[in-house]
């Protein structure tokens, strides 16, 4: 008779110790699962937006200014402005510079566009082979 007994002992500590891990395990599970993950970072982006046939950053010798197109691309939870600084310049290492543009513009929620700006250079700027003309781009958010 002793040695049911034990086997009944052992058999109620396994069940005891298996119905332990499932509450674990299920603890667990439960935590996880209704911690909702935190959103990606909400970010927006302002990049050269040229095209095989257009760059992004030309001189336009007929009206002596400097067109940019800027692409505009992201998403955010909230009003912010973007200040967009464009520079046109003589040289290619960006030294000398002969024009510039600065623009506020608002963003909000899902953002998908495109932006021209157009720079009056006191002198024209340096074109390569390419017709790109030296500029650059600073934007603060």
């Amino acid at each position: 008779m002793r040695p049911a007994r034990g086997r009944h002992h052992r058999v109620a500590l396994a069940l005891a110790a298996a119905v332990t891990m499932l509450g674990i395990v299920g603890l667990v599970l439960a935590f996880t699962s209704s911690t909702p993950a935190p959103p990606p970072p909400q970010e927006v982006s302002v990049t050269w937006a040229a095209t095989e046939d257009l760059p992004a950053c030309r001189y336009d010798e007929t009206t002596d200014t400097v067109v940019v197109t800027l692409a505009v691309v992201g998403a955010t939870d909230e009003r912010r402005i973007l200040d967009i600084t464009v520079t046109a310049y003589a040289d290619e290492n960006t030294s000398v510079a002969v024009g510039s543009v600065a623009s506020a513009l608002p963003v909000a929620g899902s953002v998908d566009t495109t932006l021209t700006l157009t720079i009056d250079v006191r002198r024209p700027p340096h074109v390569d082979i390419d017709g790109v003309a030296a500029c650059s781009l600073d934007v603060r958010q």
